[in-house]
């Protein structure tokens, strides 16, 4: 097949298929690509053999130099669709040939130069800051995490956590429209916060996970953490990229002593997190979904 001078598209949406057509424009051109397709690949953290990661991280070593920049669009007005996430002009010039590149979120009037494509991250903050936050909690996830406790009978008294969280809102077309409604990232509905003895599996299609205690005031602690608590509010944010709760999320939601209090004040000396990371913590867990901390330099609107 000849080469083209620019290869310009709108490739499916239909999981990450976008993707293969982006990596074929890039094969059939001499020199430029402009693509218009969903942003989760950017900013997706969730590893794991075959994921959407896995791909974009292949994707972005084989042609990352070549990418000029990245224009996040609201294209749920544009396609009327119902994305969780903006859509994103790829924009790739094959002359190129280092990796930094310039991120600009027409939504929110925002524009951020990068290192590399590999340093956005989905709150959009300083990647040494997103980075050190990440690795702590990871590393405590690492030992003891959600996922590990789920469904294991170790008790009577449960807590019960829903399979699918969240909507994405009708397009709007509006400035600083918020994709996703505020129960996105919610571990616990709110009709669900109770103790319970026994799971609440039957009585609901989307609540089908629980953890099981030996205590009530163990119950109630864990539920108190999962309902409330900005750490695990954005521990969730930093791989949740779609509805669901039942696809290795939780795995990354660290778990805590329960027989005691566990407040967010408590977990943060626990993970050892700096007064300038705890204010991010703090800044985008209360977005309600909505990302306000786009401090490159790591402040917080």
């Amino acid at each position: 097949m000849p080469k083209f001078n620019a290869v310009v598209g709108n490739p499916p949406f239909d999981g990450d298929l976008h993707l293969t057509f982006l990596e074929r424009a890039y094969k059939q051109t001499d020199r430029f690509v402009s693509f218009v397709h969903p942003s989760g690949w950017l900013t997706v953290q969730k590893p794991g053999r075959n994921t959407l990661k896995t791909k974009a991280d292949r994707l972005k070593n084989k042609i990352g130099n070549s990418f000029v920049g990245f224009e996040l669009i609201d294209g749920n007005s544009a396609f009327s669709v119902m994305l969780a996430h903006p859509c994103v002009i790829t924009t790739i010039d094959k002359t190129k040939t280092t990796p930094e590149i310039t991120l600009t979120d027409t939504i929110r009037d925002i524009t951020i130069n990068y290192d590399s494509s590999f340093d956005i991250n989905p709150m959009m903050i300083k990647p040494a800051i997103f980075n050190s936050i990440k690795r702590k909690i990871w590393t405590h996830c690492g030992q003891d995490n959600i996922n590990d406790h789920v469904m294991v009978p170790n008790g009577n008294f449960f807590v019960n956590i829903p399979n699918i969280s969240g909507n994405v809102q009708n397009a709007t077309g509006k400035k600083n429209i918020t994709f996703i409604s505020s129960d996105y990232y919610q571990l616990v509905y709110v009709a669900d916060r109770r103790v319970t003895n026994e799971p609440l599996t039957g009585r609901s299609v989307v609540v089908k996970q629980w953890v099981a205690f030996q205590t009530w005031s163990e119950a109630q602690n864990c539920l108190n953490y999962l309902a409330d608590s900005e750490l695990a509010k954005f521990a969730l944010m930093i791989v949740k990229f779609n509805i669901h709760l039942d696809g290795g999320e939780l795995r990354y939601v660290p778990w805590f002593d329960f027989s005691q209090l566990c407040t967010d004040e408590i977990i943060y000396a626990l993970l050892d997190l700096t007064p300038t990371e705890i204010a991010v913590i703090k800044s985008v867990a209360n977005s309600n979904g909505s990302v306000v901390c786009y401090g490159h330099d790591g402040t917080c609107d």
